[in-house]
């Protein structure tokens, strides 16, 4: 037991031996230490873009841009870019959606959040809405899709315009 307490003395005394003291640190002049930086310009994204970000739901935007230039046929055909949609083709200028493999009653197409019904009634029916007239397309897939209603269990496809008429 002395042993140990005498060891221990020994190793306090020699860390005490190596402290030493700290130095002040040499001051940098005040003409060094100001940096300039240049000017930051802040934008945010669209519409679109701003919507999936806040969201953790599997949404595709396609903006009217990226529409134009995949243009197809028809406005199925310009959204098949998109990972998961392919479109059933009717004739060479109509088509119908279908998303991971639903289709039809399947899933929802939207325009500016208010639902189509026509699109579910046949093959030989295609969307009712025009593909130049659309400012943005988001595409929802998954279980967050459900959130439109129980037809929506393939997703759905959010058809957004500015040209919609508004009530006089």
């Amino acid at each position: 037991m002395a042993r140990v307490i005498a060891g221990a003395m020994a190793l306090t005394a020699a860390l005490c031996a190596n402290a030493t003291h700290s130095m002040p640190q040499d001051s940098v002049p005040a003409d060094t230490a100001t940096v300039t930086l240049n000017e930051i310009i802040v934008t945010s994204p669209d519409a679109g873009q701003a919507k999936r970000l806040r969201s953790s739901q599997n949404i595709e935007v396609m903006s009217q841009d990226k529409l134009l230039e995949n243009l197809g046929g028809s406005l199925v055909q310009s959204l098949e870019k998109i990972p998961g949609i392919t479109a059933l083709n009717i004739n060479p200028a109509q088509s119908k959606p279908v998303i991971r493999g639903l289709g039809f009653n399947r899933i929802i197409v939207a325009e500016n959040g208010v639902k189509h019904e026509g699109q579910q009634w046949g093959v030989e029916h295609e969307l009712e809405i025009n593909q130049f007239a659309v400012d943005y397309a988001e595409i929802i897939k998954g279980p967050s899709a459900l959130l439109y209603g129980s037809d929506a269990i393939g997703g759905v496809i959010d058809l957004n315009s500015s040209k919609v008429p508004e009530k006089n």
